[in-house]
C-alpha cells in the first residue's frame, strides 16, 4: 500500500512537470 501511494505521488509529480513544459512551450 505504501509503495502504491508513492508510485501515485511520483506519477502525479511527473505529470505536473510534463504539463508545465507543455504550457511553457
Amino acid at each position: 500500500m505504501k509503495y502504491s501511494k508513492l508510485s501515485t505521488f511520483k506519477i502525479k509529480k511527473i505529470l505536473h512537470c510534463f504539463a508545465n513544459e507543455l504550457t511553457a512551450v
